[in-house]
């Protein structure tokens, strides 16, 4: 490869990353702005839209490797991933009490009365 054809490639590089950096700038501020109305319909289609985006890569990840590396899966992924943390906000903890491990053992523990002692 030349030194100008080098230059080239380095330079469409650049535009697609600048691309790419803008939508989703563009992507993550809409999101965000539409989640934060608190319109539960708004919200539920924001993520059913991501889930739909993960399943989509996950598909044509089995599809197509060739297209779509093992590396790239795992980067395209991630970016879903953090276009969703970014236009949702951080996941819910799955699983776990809601309340302190104390509120169970109170000694007048109305919720679970055969805890009392």
């Amino acid at each position: 490869m030349t030194r100008a054809g080098s230059t080239d490639l380095e330079d469409e590089i650049n535009r697609l990353a600048a691309e790419s950096l803008a939508v989703r700038m563009v992507l993550v501020h809409v999101l965000s702005r539409l989640s934060a109305s608190k319109n539960p319909e708004v919200v539920s289609a924001i993520r059913r839209g991501f889930a739909g985006a993960e399943r989509a890569l996950k598909e044509r990840a089995s599809i197509d490797a060739e297209a779509l590396t093992p590396a790239a899966f795992a980067t395209a992924l991630s970016v879903v991933e953090n276009l969703k943390t970014a236009a949702l906000g951080a996941p819910d903890k799955p699983g776990g009490a809601g309340e302190a491990p104390g509120a169970f053992h109170a000694e007048s523990n109305d919720r679970w009365p055969e805890d009392d002692y």
